[in-house]
């Protein structure tokens, strides 16, 4: 397992970092690859979160809850991607995010508890942590840029970050995700047809 560990962690993270093999070994200790079936609820609401997960295959989607309790997706995560209450992560306390899968996923993650443990024992892995949070909020930062987009745009842009995003999500993700209304949603859609 820790061989399959180490070719995912590569073929994800050798664009951004050249990384030996020697600190690969040491890191695959740490992580768990999983495989997790669609609809699976990996954080609940009122949950703190205890894992962060990169995505090798899949889309996950992030829930919150509005002021009167309503649920609404907030984010969507897919290959390649760190999906994770961030807040919760890093505070260990409970927060009202759901984060579920929307299609078969499979991951590669990293307990808080084994975060902790992996930079004490393998020091190594710094640089290559720091470049994984430079690159979460590079992925903010575009997904506050898709939002800014004409919603049209914004649309089609979205559907083409993954093939799979047309498909496992509802159109009240869609339109929760996008900020855009039923009815102007109905319209963007029927230019596409």
């Amino acid at each position: 397992m820790e061989e399959l560990v180490i070719t995912k962690l590569k073929m994800i993270y050798a664009p951004l970092m050249s990384v030996d093999d020697k600190v690969y070994k040491k890191l695959a200790p740490y992580l768990q690859y999983k495989t997790y079936p669609e609809n699976t609820i990996l954080k609940n609401f009122g949950e703190v979160e205890t894992s962060a997960r990169l995505i090798v295959d899949g889309v996950i989607c992030q829930y919150q809850l509005d002021n009167e309790g309503n649920e609404y997706a907030a984010k969507v995560y897919y290959n390649g991607q760190n999906a994770f209450d961030l807040i919760s992560y890093t505070d260990q306390h409970v927060s009202d995010t759901l984060i579920i899968t929307k299609t078969e996923v499979e991951i590669i993650e990293l307990s808080k508890k084994n975060e902790e443990e992996l930079l004490r024992h393998v020091p190594e892995v710094i640089s290559l942590a720091i470049k994984i949070n430079h690159l979460i909020i590079k992925e903010q930062q575009k997904w506050e840029q898709l939002l800014k987009l004409p919603k049209q745009v914004a649309y089609d842009t979205f559907l083409g970050l993954h093939k799979n995003l047309g498909t496992c999500l509802k159109v009240k993700d869609l339109q929760d995700l996008l900020g855009i209304s039923r009815a102007h949603f109905s319209r963007i859609r029927a230019k596409k047809t």
